[in-house]
């Protein structure tokens, strides 16, 4: 769901909450004004908090859906989009870089400002890995940096104290932190001798997860 559609519809929030749901996934996209904008997105950092507010007053758990790799992101930016997406207080994160798929008016307009490094090879096209570097930053470093801070996210106390997943489901929940953190360090290992392997790396995460 959209945070926009939540915010807007707190009676249907409620109906869920009757309907018994307990998990949302929610695309808040960004909390930073300028982003939001220049992509053309209908909500606003004060839309996602009503929205995250709402659902937390229902008893709900949330998974956050942002982005980051927006054109003029920055290393400072991208580390204030993570805290302020967390300031939220999601169960869980799911963060994505801004990818140029096909056919697509951001496409065409990453084409025009020259801020797209894989034209092509559409195996990486996947959310996750770094298609596209910024006005300040490369592809490899964007990469890095989004990786380096949903890992740390993740494992912060802070944040398994209030997630839903850990109160709810903890050895599930634990082995599958302990497989991702695995994973993600031989990723790392790995990419710095071949940077394709990272569709390897996530399918072996996708394969640990559901296994779990």
């Amino acid at each position: 769901m959209t945070a926009a559609g939540i915010a807007k519809n707190p009676q249907l929030v409620a109906d869920m909450d009757r309907a018994n749901f307990r998990l949302i996934f929610v695309g808040f996209e960004s909390m930073e004004p300028a982003a939001l904008k220049q992509m053309r997105k209908p909500t606003s950092p004060a839309i996602n908090r009503r929205a995250a507010a709402l659902l937390r007053q229902h008893r709900m758990a949330i998974i956050a859906g942002g982005i980051v790799g927006y054109p003029d992101d920055t290393r400072e930016s991208v580390k204030r989009q993570f805290r302020q997406i967390w300031g939220l207080k999601p169960d869980a994160l799911y963060m994505q870089i801004l990818t140029p798929y096909p056919q697509t008016a951001l496409r065409q307009e990453l084409l025009d400002a020259g801020l797209i490094v894989n034209l092509d090879d559409y195996r990486s096209y996947n959310g996750f890995a770094g298609n596209i570097r910024t006005k300040y930053m490369d592809c490899k470093e964007l990469e890095t940096l989004k990786g380096n801070l949903a890992f740390w996210g993740a494992v912060d106390p802070g944040f398994w104290a209030r997630s839903y997943f850990l109160r709810n489901h903890f050895l599930y929940y634990l082995k599958t932190i302990v497989k991702q953190a695995a994973l993600y360090f031989y990723y790392l290992l790995i990419s710095k001798k071949d940077p394709r392997q990272l569709n390897i790396y996530l399918r072996l995460l996708r394969k640990a997860i559901l296994s779990s």
